[in-house]
């Protein structure tokens, strides 16, 4: 019918928001709210984090900020970017819903993996909305991500829905 799967994601979700257990990384590297003037500084970190993954849409840095900052519910202040140096090597980037605070994308560059960042992020974020009265935290995952996957089972996200992306092909297939 002239469509392609682009990606699948399961929709994960965190409830009731326990306290969040202290992060000793939190201390190692600087830790800090997102703000506008990291914006190009994590469009790079976002770039390399994802350009090697199936569907990634090589989106310009306006495009990505957009998508990802450009709407009523996105907040800053619940927001971290976690820095090796000047470097931003992470970042999750949430916005508070009525149900809850959504991550809408998180991400940390390959070199910096597996040092436990992405759950320092997870918990940073999680602590922020907590402080609020946050009472759910939200995110969604892709199927082919296990290393993620995992991460986000351990810190006690369950799995909610399951949604397919799909989009247009390139050329329309031709009718008999």
């Amino acid at each position: 019918a002239g469509w392609r799967l682009r990606h699948v994601e399961d929709d994960l979700r965190k409830r009731p928001l326990a306290p969040v257990p202290p992060d000793a990384l939190a201390r190692m590297y600087v830790t800090e709210p997102w703000s506008d003037a990291q914006a190009e500084a994590a469009y790079a970190a976002y770039v390399a984090s994802f350009e090697e993954r199936p569907g990634f849409p090589g989106w310009s840095c306006a495009r990505w900020l957009d998508w990802a900052t450009g709407y009523a519910s996105f907040r800053g202040d619940l927001s971290r970017v976690i820095r090796d140096g000047a470097e931003i090597v992470g970042y999750a980037l949430a916005a508070q819903e009525p149900d809850g605070c959504h991550i809408v994308q998180m991400g940390v560059v390959p070199a910096a993996r597996r040092r436990g960042l992405g759950r320092t992020l997870l918990r940073l974020v999680a602590a922020a909305a907590a402080t609020e009265g946050t009472r759910e935290m939200r995110l969604a995952v892709n199927l082919d991500n296990p290393g993620a996957r995992a991460l986000y089972a351990s810190e006690g996200y369950c799995f909610s829905a399951r949604r397919a992306v799909y989009e247009a092909s390139q050329a329309p297939r031709a009718r008999h």
